[in-house]
């Protein structure tokens, strides 16, 4: 499991599949810093759209009120395997958005699972 706390970059240490495959799916919670509930969530529209670039999916996102410590949003991610993720943090056009993200994200929780459920 990888945690950042409170004005952490987010970013996170290599992770085992939870399968015999590579694929890699992950579960981020996410916590809004203070007031910021917005624009964190159109923070994550943007990284989020970058997925694709790298054989990337959202699996599923909930948005949430954020209140009573729980976080504000949650989201199952796959991506193809370690590699693919690695690039994906790696990406520039994210990178580039640190500060935002240091502004709009309290902390973040994320790590490995398997979705299971109808499509």
């Amino acid at each position: 499991m990888a945690t950042t706390p409170p004005g952490a970059s987010g970013e996170f240490a290599p992770v085992q599949s939870l399968s015999d495959h590579p694929t890699i799916e992950l579960c981020c919670l996410i916590w809004a810093t203070q007031g910021n509930a917005e624009g964190a969530t159109e923070y994550e529209d943007e990284v989020l759209a970058l997925l694709p670039d790298y054989g990337g999916e959202v699996v599923a996102r909930a948005i949430g009120p954020g209140l009573d410590d729980m976080p504000h949003e949650t989201q199952f991610l796959r991506l193809p395997d370690q590699q693919s993720l690695d690039a994906y943090l790696g990406d520039p056009r994210r990178l580039e958005l640190n500060d935002q993200r240091e502004e709009l994200i309290e902390r973040t929780i994320v790590y490995p699972v398997r979705v299971t459920g109808h499509r």
